[in-house]
């Protein structure tokens, strides 16, 4: 995986596996939250992982992949505990210019992350449902 790169005054705080769905299709990959930013880089090919099953994941897991989410904190207008299908460990991400990501990784650790660093800005999550908070500012 190619090493992201870091904005000046930027720190890594908590990287890990996160998969996301995109038209349908799951896409492995790698997420980084910084002080400033979530990036998501993707993970192998998802065509080969779908042809030969876990086969394709092992030869794939190890390509380089590219960057599909790079988003600044700022733009962060809702988190939302998920659910796709079966698994129930996804964490839903809505913009203030429209944007949603649904990205399937453990919900507890990322979301306290993405609270902590938000919060650290001055930015409070405010429940405004049963499982969704709003980036208040």
């Amino acid at each position: 995986m190619a090493k992201l790169e870091l904005i000046p005054g930027e720190q890594i705080l908590k990287q890990g596996s996160v998969d996301s769905i995109k038209r349908g299709m799951l896409q492995m990959g790698r997420g980084t939250l910084t002080n400033q930013r979530f990036v998501r880089q993707t993970q192998g090919i998802p065509l080969i992982s779908a042809m030969f099953g876990a086969l394709g994941v092992l030869i794939t897991r190890g390509l380089t992949g590219k960057v599909d989410i790079d988003l600044p904190l700022s733009s962060i207008k809702t988190l939302t505990h998920g659910k796709y299908r079966l698994n129930k460990n996804v964490l839903v991400i809505d913009t203030f210019d429209g944007q949603s990501y649904m990205l399937l990784a453990r919900f507890d650790p990322w979301f306290t992350a993405f609270r902590d660093v938000l919060q650290s800005y001055g930015t409070t999550l405010v429940q405004v449902g049963e499982k969704q908070w709003a980036a208040q500012r």
